[in-house]
């Protein structure tokens, strides 16, 4: 009886593996692009690239995908194709999902730096700024976000600079979850969700701590980098209404 089951569960699991093998065509006929659009592969298969990741996080669709915007908060040039596509940065190519359920899904691949930010002031884009050499410091190792109360999402990303994933946050569910009181809070978690510092407000203090913090009991070492640019004085937004 177990032998029969073992090789029925073999057979769909051949199956399976055939219609998935012939599916991809179909995708790239369905989009008008070749194979090595989304693979690293030219022929297709194995390994995906920046826009194969975007596809397969969205429901197999592109409706939302922006080559410039993407490109960029996957740290690669636009156009990029085969080994150049694969990402340099930590990436989730997700631009629908809620921003609690972004978050933990990639604290399970390692550490999560994120900040609230609402706006695309000239403040608020030297901190996206600051915050996406950081993301290139630590490269794959640790995710760099930016989360926003604001709905959309993707317009935010693009008026930052294209280099950080902006998530919106409903209701203010993240800042209520890790407690950030209000625009400019930053907060590390660590692999696998729990927070490991929640720190009031920007400043060049605040991110060596966090870099620290990130090395200690992250494992993740961004290097040198030049905080220069990071405020001496503590910055803080204005006040979330999280109740």
């Amino acid at each position: 009886m177990r032998a029969k089951a073992i090789a029925a569960g073999t057979s769909l699991l051949l199956a399976t593996s055939a219609f998935l093998a012939e599916a991809r065509p179909i995708y790239a006929r369905r989009e008008n692009q070749p194979c090595g659009y989304c693979h690293v592969s030219a022929s297709g298969g194995g390994e995906r690239g920046f826009r194969g990741q975007f596809y397969g996080a969205n429901g197999l669709t592109f409706n939302r995908f922006l080559e410039k915007r993407e490109a960029g908060v996957a740290g690669l040039a636009p156009n990029a194709i085969g080994r150049n596509s694969i990402p340099t940065k930590s990436y989730n190519g997700n631009v629908s999902g809620p921003a609690p359920q972004q978050i933990q899904l990639a604290s399970l691949r390692g550490p999560v730096l994120i900040i609230f930010l609402d706006k695309a002031e000239d403040q608020q884009k030297a901190v996206a700024k600051q915050l996406a050499l950081i993301a290139k410091g630590v490269g794959t190792r640790a995710m760099v976000a930016v989360v926003s109360g604001d709905g959309d999402a993707l317009d935010l990303t693009d008026k930052l600079g294209g280099e950080l994933r902006v998530y919106a946050d409903a209701a203010r569910a993240t800042a209520k979850k890790f407690k950030a009181e209000r625009e400019f809070d930053m907060v590390l978690i660590a692999k696998m969700g729990s927070p490991i510092a929640t720190l009031g407000g920007y400043s060049k203090a605040g991110l060596t701590q966090i870099l620290s913090e990130l090395k200690e009991k992250g494992g993740v070492d961004a290097g040198n980098l030049d905080l220069s640019g990071a405020p001496d004085k503590v910055v803080r937004g204005e006040l979330f209404d999280i109740r």
